[in-house]
């Protein structure tokens, strides 16, 4: 028999940051489960720029809370348990309300069965929240991308030309280049897509031409072209889609800077909350599948 998972989501949304910055944090609850026994958690991932700082509460007892400050700290991730007052965790429904009692630092610190049950859990839900993994290895969990345009995959491998590369590919006159399709999140973080486009080839050998090797005239390239990669963003079909690409900088690939399309051309104006990121992902690594052999 499979034993119960470490860490279950029940619920989540997003709340306003109290500093008036204008993003919004994601708001997880659910159920942690450490040496046998499960506690209710709250987890609120924040980021300020390079300060990026995950608060939690976790019930140490019926109707009785802790709370925790974790962040990075050079190459370490610290946590420490904190008072009620000095946590946003307690502005939330259900503990504003008073509904909840927290229990404070030097109480929890003095017992060191409390503690412990509570970096027990603390511990559970880092290891396996995603959006929690995230906030301190940012490559995890919002970078997907298409290996090979949807045509040219198609082709048993044997039939792929063999100058297809990273960044650049063909399928007899038709020709490709890969870009990112940024999607904003309210958090302030970014979801990046890397999908396939195909480009007429007099801008594809121009891009080839200064690829990595003029930084001034590869930045000022724009390419105008259509996604040939088929995923599901906003309820459409990327396929087809009519974008323009830029780079952002020199040291960057290029990404999806403007649409024709618009539905597309909404979401790249868009902030999406952190909230509907689970539904979103699963949708990425469906189409991702396909590409998996």
């Amino acid at each position: 028999m499979d034993p119960a998972p470490a860490f279950v989501e029940t619920d989540r949304g997003d709340v306003a940051c109290t500093c008036g910055c204008g993003r919004r944090w994601l708001v997880s609850r659910g159920e942690a489960r450490h040496d046998g026994q499960a506690a209710a958690v709250v987890a609120m991932p924040t980021i300020h720029g390079a300060d990026r700082v995950w608060w939690m509460a976790i019930e140490v007892a019926p109707g009785a809370w802790a709370c925790t400050r974790t962040w990075r700290d050079g190459a370490h991730v610290t946590a420490v348990v904190v008072d009620g007052e000095r946590t946003p965790v307690t502005e939330l429904p259900g503990f504003a309300a008073g509904a909840a009692t927290v229990r404070g630092r030097e109480e929890i610190v003095a017992d060191p069965a409390a503690k412990a049950r509570l970096f027990g859990f603390h511990d559970q839900v880092l290891r396996h929240h995603p959006d929690v993994r995230h906030l301190f290895d940012r490559e995890h969990g919002r970078d997907f991308s298409f290996k090979l345009p949807d045509c040219v995959f198609a082709l048993p491998a044997d039939q792929r030309s063999p100058r297809n590369q990273e960044n650049f590919a063909e399928l007899d006159d038709r020709v490709f280049v890969r870009a990112l399709v940024p999607v904003a999140l309210a958090d302030g973080e970014e979801l990046r897509i890397g999908v396939w486009v195909e480009v007429t080839r007099e801008a594809f050998f121009a891009l080839l031409r200064v690829f990595w090797d003029d930084e001034a005239a590869y930045a000022a390239m724009r390419l105008t072209g259509t996604i040939e990669s088929s995923l599901t963003l906003a309820g459409h079909d990327t396929r087809g889609a009519a974008v323009t690409l830029k780079a952002r900088d020199p040291s960057q690939c290029l990404f999806v800077a403007e649409s024709a399309t618009p539905w597309l051309a909404e979401l790249l104006r868009t902030c999406l909350s952190v909230a509907t990121l689970p539904d979103l992902l699963a949708d990425i690594r469906r189409a991702l599948g396909r590409h998996a052999a």
